[in-house]
């Protein structure tokens, strides 16, 4: 999406049937059948008259026909990308009967767009996202022959090239589902960069969101939606420059309360701002751009496609520990890279919403709302999640164990699918008797309710859990 280009498989299961026979056969009607048309053609040259003239057609034109028709299906069937850009839309060679025989289309001719699903959690042959296009026809996608990531990256590039084209209330569930939520929530995150506390926080009529297709920064910045929002910022997903996708982030301006909430919503963008344009690591967000306009503040974020751990845990159940090790790694060397900087940066708020897998299978920090440098004068606004946060955090009082215990705390939900229980030193092998005891013991040592118990830092926490995952290895050898 980012350098405008969108390239979507649509594998039908007759195409890929049919794909994999004519590979096995590909010696039969690539090779044998022209060898045999050869030689049918230098018999009837040498011995003129040896055939009749209607059955030696028949023979030539099947011996012709059948190496043809061979490639004309594994052309049909190896083409089976959906191409999307900015201009418009490409279907595969498959399509063409249902569009009139058109391939390419201009968003401008798409008319409308049409959801059939009936919210099920699994996708039945009858779900499918119907285009239709002015005077062309309309292809019909089924939801089961795209993958969950592709189907949301496909009704993602039609919100933002194509506009509104009906059915939006059905399409934003469908995108819902498809991160691991319930169909009937409201709220869409993609980047998870802000808190869950709308309820708690203010009710929606208090905050005028930014509508879509509105501009920031004359037309730089192009609003495409709202994601969400919560405590003391609003999201919205962005086009910048005509082109890039990014996430737009919204100091909250709550016109029914005080003038020193909007202050604090604003100095809180403001350090969380000033704390990622320091840092400088591929596996965090960068910051592009930071600033006001009419009043209110902003900050323009790099969008992470991909989905975070807990929407992973909750459509997978309890992962396994190899994979939480090396998950649990990576989360290591980020907050090690962090705590090393000077000063000191602690993030605060590592939870499995805050950490994103792309889709190269790279694990990235997300939310920097909570995070602090240590040498800030201010006590820190407390704001992480309850049963992830340290109990030195809750007493403005956080070091960088913090940060360690609630990565302990996600360890513990990533290999159970529960939330540990605040203020309780967390024992995921007490739920799920399949952890390894030593992994157990690693996460208790982690959740220790005393900072000078846990690990002492992410560096030596990373080496312990590389040390597992060597050990799991050769378990399974």
């Amino acid at each position: 999406m980012a350098n405008l280009a969108l390239t979507i498989p649509y594998r039908k299961l007759s195409a890929r049937v049919t794909l994999a026979a004519m590979s096995l056969l590909f010696p039969v009607w690539a090779i044998l059948f022209p060898v045999w048309f050869c030689l049918f053609l230098i018999l009837l040259l040498k011995i003129p008259g040896v055939l009749p003239v209607l059955p030696a057609l028949l023979i030539i034109s099947f011996l012709i026909a059948v190496p043809a028709l061979s490639l004309l299906a594994t052309a049909v069937c190896e083409d089976d990308r959906i191409l999307l850009n900015n201009a418009g839309i490409s279907f595969p060679i498959s399509f063409l009967p249902g569009l009139k025989f058109k391939r390419e289309f201009k968003w401008c001719e798409l008319t409308s767009v049409s959801l059939r699903w009936e919210g099920a959690t699994d996708f039945g042959p009858g779900d499918s996202l119907d285009l239709f296009f002015a005077n062309s026809g309309q292809a019909r996608l089924h939801l089961k022959q795209l993958s969950k990531s592709d189907l949301e990256q496909l009704i993602l590039a039609i919100s933002l090239w194509a506009g509104a084209r009906g059915d939006e209330h059905h399409l934003l569930q469908l995108q819902t589902h498809l991160r691991g939520g319930a169909a009937e929530e409201k709220r869409l995150s993609i980047t998870q960069l802000w808190e869950e506390e709308i309820a708690n926080r203010f009710a929606p009529t208090s905050f005028e969101t930014l509508r879509p297709d509105s501009y920031l920064q004359g037309s730089k910045l192009r609003v495409v939606k709202v994601l969400g929002f919560g405590g003391f910022s609003a999201a919205y997903l962005a086009q910048r420059n005509g082109k890039d996708l990014v996430v737009l982030k919204e100091a909250v301006d709550r016109k029914d309360e005080s003038q020193s909430i909007e202050s604090r919503a604003a100095k809180l963008l403001e350090a969380e701002a000033s704390i990622l344009t320091q840092l400088n690591h591929p596996q965090i967000p960068r910051i592009f751009d930071h600033f006001v306009e009419q009043g209110r503040h902003y900050m323009v974020l790099e969008y992470v496609p991909g989905q975070d751990l807990r929407q992973l845990v909750r459509q997978n159940g309890p992962q396994s520990e190899s994979d939480v090790l090396i998950w649990a790694s990576r989360a290591c060397e980020i907050l090690d890279y962090l705590h090393k900087q000077d000063p000191v940066i602690m993030h605060l708020d590592v939870t499995p919403e805050n950490l994103l897998l792309r889709r190269n299978g790279e694990l990235v920090l997300v939310d920097f709302g909570s995070a602090v440098k240590r040498n800030g004068n201010e006590a820190p606004v407390i704001s992480g999640k309850e049963a992830y946060m340290a109990p030195e955090q809750r007493q403005h009082q956080p070091v960088i164990e913090s940060d360690i215990f609630a990565l302990g705390c996600t360890l513990h939900f990533l290999l159970t699918g529960q939330d540990p229980i605040p203020m309780v030193v967390a024992s995921p092998r007490s739920i799920n008797p399949s952890v390894s005891l030593e992994l157990d013991e690693l996460v208790n040592k982690c959740t220790e309710l005393k900072p000078a118990n846990r690990i002492p830092s992410a560096q030596v926490l990373r080496k312990r859990l590389n040390e597992l995952n060597a050990s799991l290895a050769n378990k399974l050898k």
